[in-house]
């Protein structure tokens, strides 16, 4: 069934991603829709990016799920080699109230909540990391 108030919960690296997002998220109960980014003319698959799109009213139901997810990606990305200083920290930017907070590096790439109003906050990566979670509104384009 269409979503009838749609929200961009989930910017994945991949379309694979989004798919397993989309299934974690449906056996939670939670209806969820990828949308797949498009290969670019070189074939980089630069041209768009992937999604998970569900209904506004379950972003409450939808954030546990996002945070475990996080939580297990960002072990696995620590046990495959990962050698980032304990002590080292990322800045992120909250789109919703502009605060600036700092994250232990560990989670890099994962999506957390904003400390002054609660938003998610997607935790900013450097250059050689794979990471990316973004949690979004078609509100905030």
């Amino acid at each position: 069934m269409p979503l009838r108030d749609p929200l961009a919960a989930y910017n994945p690296r991949s379309n694979i991603e989004a798919h397993l997002m989309c299934r974690l998220l449906r056996d939670a109960g939670i209806e969820a829709w990828a949308i797949d980014g498009m290969a670019s003319e070189n074939g980089t698959g630069m041209g768009g990016v992937p999604q998970v799109w569900i209904e506004r009213t379950d972003i409450e139901r939808t954030r546990p799920v996002l945070i475990e997810y996080d939580r297990w990606n960002a072990q696995r990305r620590a046990t495959e080699g990962g050698t980032r200083d304990a002590g080292a920290q990322v800045e992120a930017v909250c789109e919703e109230c502009g605060e600036r907070s700092m994250f232990p590096a560990t989670q890099e790439g994962n999506t957390q909540s904003c400390p002054r109003c609660g938003a998610y906050v997607d935790v900013e990566h450097r250059v050689g990391f794979e990471g990316g979670a973004v949690v979004s509104s078609e509100d905030d384009a």
